[in-house]
């Protein structure tokens, strides 16, 4: 692997392809001779030689960072994520964790007859830190089952549900067996040190002409007595006149969109969009029929006592419009 730098992202050539080989190496593993038994493959020796190709990647990457006076906050979000996935899988035990995963998950195929299924696939299966929960889909005679990393601690009856869900759509159960683990604690932990690994505090706080940790410490003193702990904080491309602001519950997450990084940006818009993400963080949310909903009645009142709560409002609905 080689980088080079620019001002703003930095580039590891082949980390995502290192990834993909250090998967089709796994599942190789695991599959081998048509079982998977966990025992015997921690005992592998090519368990081992597994474990000192991730370190080596990892060593390379970080390298590349040390050069260059990076992080991981400088590369892409899909370099970043396979960086992070490597790092996390540097741990034994989180190695051993990801492989003991990957066998459940084999060996309730195997357990899958043939007269269940309209056709009989090949499945190949990664667990990947990525930005969905799953994704299945066919591909001639392979069927790619692809989960995220932080399912490795999921129970063995959630296992078969997303088994299921890949082979035959699932059953309202299997579904709601994903859905519940997703939205739980342990799940929401490994999501959190996944996405964090690598980033220091703050690293994507600084805009063109704000810092979103100067906004944060204004609204925190005066709106929640410095008694709110401050969340990760990004500005975020992806946010656009839509949508000004998001919380993301999982991994204690404030974007807030790069269309208010202006000279010309009324602080007390940004003060406002922070505010209403910060009571996202403070109320949660109420979860009804497997939705969420955070625009509760207690949260609009919360909302009414912004300062400049109309102002706001007004301005970013003049600014969606100029950008619609």
């Amino acid at each position: 692997m080689g980088g080079m730098s620019t001002t703003k992202t930095l580039y590891v050539d082949n980390l995502i392809k290192a990834c993909n080989y250090i998967q089709r190496k796994m599942n190789f593993l695991v599959s081998k001779d048509g079982s998977a038994d966990l025992e015997s493959l921690l005992e592998n020796p090519q368990v081992v030689a597994l474990r000192g190709d991730i370190d080596e990647l990892v060593q390379s990457a970080e390298d590349i960072f040390e050069r260059n006076e990076a992080s991981a906050a400088n590369l892409s979000v899909r370099s970043r994520r396979a960086y992070q996935w490597l790092k996390f899988l540097s741990e034994s035990a989180t190695l051993h964790q990801h492989l003991r995963a990957m066998c459940q998950l084999h060996n309730y195929i195997e357990t899958i007859s043939a007269p269940r299924l309209k056709k009989r696939f090949k499945p190949h299966i990664n667990l990947f830190h990525f930005g969905s929960l799953y994704m299945m889909r066919a591909k001639g005679s392979v069927l790619e089952i692809k989960i995220h990393e932080a399912y490795i601690f999921a129970s063995q009856e959630v296992f078969e549900a997303l088994v299921n869900i890949a082979y035959e759509k699932g059953s309202p159960q299997d579904k709601a067996l994903v859905k519940e683990f997703s939205a739980g604690e342990t799940y929401a932990e490994v999501v959190h040190e996944l996405e964090y690994l690598g980033i220091p505090q703050g690293a994507n706080a600084q805009g063109k002409h704000y810092n979103l940790e100067d906004v944060f410490q204004r609204v925190n003193r005066l709106y929640f007595h410095n008694q709110m702990e401050q969340p990760h904080l990004t500005w975020n491309r992806q946010l656009t006149y839509r949508s000004f602001g998001h919380y993301h519950y999982a991994t204690d997450t404030l974007m807030v969109s790069r269309s208010l990084d202006l000279p010309d940006t009324p602080v007390y818009v940004l003060d406002f969009v922070m505010y209403h993400e910060l009571l996202h963080k403070k109320l949660g949310y109420n979860l009804v029929n497997g939705r969420r909903y955070g625009h509760t009645p207690a949260f609009k009142k919360e909302e009414g006592k912004f300062k400049k709560h109309q102002e706001a409002r007004a301005y970013m609905k003049k600014l969606s419009r100029k950008l619609s």
